[in-house]
């Protein structure tokens, strides 16, 4: 007799903003025993009814059956509501699949993606990211102005040069290509390398590029000192992606901006942005985020290899034309430009927290600094240190509104119930929060994202924000006692394994903001944290960077 068990998806709008056919990548996982490969597995929506689903396993129990499964789909749901699908498994052979989506394929020195409504084409020998964007038939990048160029302190420009493509994820729905390769005549000491995930989705022409910047040598640490400034770091002045629309009518700029208040504890209230300009903008427009924007932005958790703060001024400035036309504290831009032919729009995901950062338009051209020369200092990129940025870029014919990218900076997160959670046996010891026997400590472990002690207000006492140090978590109980000039700065992530500790209460709870704590975090340790090198000691190497000496 068939088996079959549902398990419920639960997905909470709560920044506002309508969606439509948003992708959702998610781990689910799957008690021992229960699902093997194989066997059927159905998201339905109880307004549409079976939905195309992707999915990948992760991890196997011992008895071979599936752990963790990676699911891919897309989601519609209205602003301020909450959405729930159904993931049906069976014991019955055969997955149900669709036989359209996203269609790859190779030619010549180049990889191309058909999503069914863009055609992107990338090479394999230089990194623009994009070779050809084709979309309706007709091509609208133009290669010859695109680029990613890294720019050292002598002000020599240098290309990224593909050493490695291949694809990485292969589905319907989301399809993935990894590149690895490095920057052409790189002057300086040691030589600067990058990684970049491209991701397509079915029936869009969004792309998420994920772009690592990565200095693969050994820190020197004289003395056991990993201070900055060490001979093994690498010193430059920009990075940015350049991508232009081929020449059609003179460029217009619009600009929409999330400016988040600084009293904001949960990570998902936004305010629009009341500057000066309205409309769409002919000359050309820079958004530059200095500084965090709060009250601490001149924190000493910000200064440079000569123990200097070089920010230098509060928040963000918009420019057009060469003029200020309006300021902030915290911007989260997303810029549209139009030719009468063709649209580009982008946007960084969590532009200001990871300051400096610029967005620009340039006579047709989005540049995307994730490294602003625009800054009054040099980047030091630490040896064994890497740094991750999330660009989207979506392109389009002349329908801007199409290409809306406003929910980037508060993507929907879709999760099982705390019941499937503990059913599922994937976290050892989980119960439900409402059954936890420990009350009294559940009670103090609540206070890190209710009330207002958070570690989201904490954030602010040493402005825990920047390229280098978002995501981390202030440990303030280093603190007591303390009684110099500037608050103390510590982070509890170079003591404990709050990743974990934030997921399980996620998975206890339901509560996403665990989960944005946990992924925030994470995106900092795997970069900052991590000692990405294999030229030091073997029990340096490949280990956290605070595993030194000290400890």
């Amino acid at each position: 007799m068939e088996h079959v068990t549902s398990i419920s998806l639960i997905i909470e709008e709560a920044a506002g903003i309508d969606r439509k056919k948003e992708p959702i990548t998610v781990g689910i996982p799957f008690p021992e025993g229960l699902l093997l490969e194989g066997h059927t597995l159905l998201l339905t929506d109880p307004e549409s009814g079976i939905r195309p689903l992707q999915h990948e396993t992760l991890a196997l129990w011992p008895d071979g059956s599936l752990k963790w499964v990676l699911l891919d789909f897309q989601v519609s749901v209205n602003a301020n509501t909450s959405k729930e699908l159904t993931l049906v498994t069976s014991d019955s052979q055969g997955t149900r699949s669709s036989s359209s989506g996203i269609v790859l394929d190779e030619e010549g020195d180049t990889i191309g993606v058909n999503t069914g409504h863009a055609i992107f084409r990338m090479a394999k020998s230089v990194f623009r990211p994009f070779e050809s964007i084709h979309i309706d038939g007709v091509e609208a990048l133009d290669l010859d102005r695109s680029g990613v160029i890294l720019t050292d302190p002598s002000g020599c420009e240098h290309q990224a040069v593909v050493d490695k493509m291949f694809v990485e994820t292969k589905g319907k729905l989301r399809s993935t290509l990894k590149v690895e390769g490095h920057f052409r005549s790189t002057p300086v000491s040691g030589q600067l390398l990058f990684q970049a995930r491209l991701s397509f989705y079915a029936g869009s022409t969004t792309v998420r590029l994920d772009f690592t910047l990565h200095n693969p040598q050994a820190a020197v640490h004289p003395g056991g000192l990993w201070d900055l400034g060490d001979p093994g770091s690498i010193l430059f002045k920009d990075l940015s992606i350049v991508t232009s629309l081929k020449s059609g009518d003179e460029a217009k700029t619009e600009c929409f901006m999330l400016e988040e208040p600084t009293d904001c504890a949960d990570g998902f209230t936004f305010l629009p942005w009341r500057g000066d300009m309205s409309g769409r903008i002919d000359s050309d427009l820079i958004v530059y985020q200095d500084s965090s924007g709060g009250e601490n932005w001149r924190s000493h958790n910000h200064v440079n290899r000569h123990n200097d703060v070089r920010s230098a001024f509060r928040g963000f400035r918009v420019l057009s034309g060469g003029k200020a036309i309006g300021e902030g504290l915290r911007a989260n831009p997303v810029l549209t430009i139009s030719n009468g032919s063709s649209v580009i729009a982008g946007t960084v995901q969590h532009f200001w927290q990871n300051f400096p950062k610029a967005i620009e338009s340039q006579s047709g051209s989005l540049v995307t600094r994730l490294f602003p020369g625009h800054y009054s200092d040099v980047f030091e990129l630490q040896g064994g240190e890497q740094k991750t940025h999330r660009v989207f870029l979506a392109f389009g014919r002349n329908d801007t509104e199409s290409l809306s990218l406003h929910w980037v900076q508060s993507p929907l997160i879709a999760r099982a119930t705390p019941e499937w959670y503990e059913q599922s046996g994937a976290f050892p010891h989980l119960v439900h929060e409402d059954q936890d026997p420990n009350a009294e400590v559940a009670g103090w472990i609540r206070s890190a994202i209710h009330g207002e002690s958070t570690f989201f207000h904490r954030r602010e006492i040493i402005d825990e924000y920047g390229w280098r140090n978002f995501g981390e978590l202030y440990a303030d109980h280093e603190a007591v006692g303390h009684e110099g000039p500037e608050p103390l700065v510590s982070h509890y992530n170079n003591q404990y394994d709050c990743i974990r500790g934030a997921l399980f209460q996620f998975a206890q709870s339901g509560d996403k903001r665990w989960f944005v704590l946990a992924n925030q975090l994470c995106w900092h340790v795997k970069d900052i944290d991590l000692y990405h090198t294999d030229e030091d000691r073997p029990e340096f190497n490949r280990g956290l960077f605070w595993h030194t000496e000290h400890y």
